[in-house]
């Protein structure tokens, strides 16, 4: 039997890089679109009052207020300060953009009271997750979205599958050359 050589034209293997970049581009895209919903991210320590916390009062940003064991009343902030006060202050009405996402990262132990809620400000939104652990930490979560800087976002996650799709595909095709020589 003779040696058989298939010989790849130069035009289907443009239209193969092509395919395989523009592929690449809708999937950066939506990457993209996806990324506020896969919930990226991990809870972070937010306080620690001087007394165990038990109940979640309001929050003002930057301060949550919190309930302890003894009936005080704590205003927390992330730096880890806790100031007793009199009174909760009220949170501020905000305009509204919709109910925030359910969804958050697995807890980093056993919650006793959570607070969930969206921040909106004028090109995107926050969901903001509070929670009281069992020891009385105050744990937070963020994830949002923003249309700032949409505009770079877009073509820079496009160009990236475009380059991942250009890699997979230069590969691919090395691999099927050298199974063809």
């Amino acid at each position: 039997m003779g040696d058989t050589k298939i010989k790849i034209g130069r035009l289907s293997v443009f239209w193969f890089f092509s395919l395989i970049i523009l592929s690449g581009c809708l999937l950066g895209f939506l990457f993209y679109l996806a990324l506020p919903h896969l919930h990226i991210g991990s809870w972070y320590l937010f306080a620690e009052p001087p007394r165990k916390a038990i109940k979640i009062l309001s929050q003002r940003f930057p301060d949550v207020y919190v309930q302890s064991v003894d009936n005080n009343i704590y205003a927390c902030s992330s730096t880890n300060q806790c100031i007793q006060v009199d009174e909760p202050q009220q949170e501020v009405e905000s305009r509204s953009c919709g109910s925030p996402d359910s969804i958050a990262p697995i807890a980093p132990g056993k919650i006793i009271d959570s607070l969930t809620y969206r921040s909106c400000g004028p090109d995107g939104y926050a969901d903001v997750h509070i929670i009281i652990l069992e020891d009385g930490s105050i744990w937070k979560w963020v994830t949002g979205w923003s249309s700032f800087g949409m505009e770079l976002e877009i073509p820079a996650y496009s160009l990236c599958g475009a380059l991942l799709g250009a890699a997979v595909g230069f590969v691919v095709y090395k691999i099927k050359h050298r199974r063809i020589e």
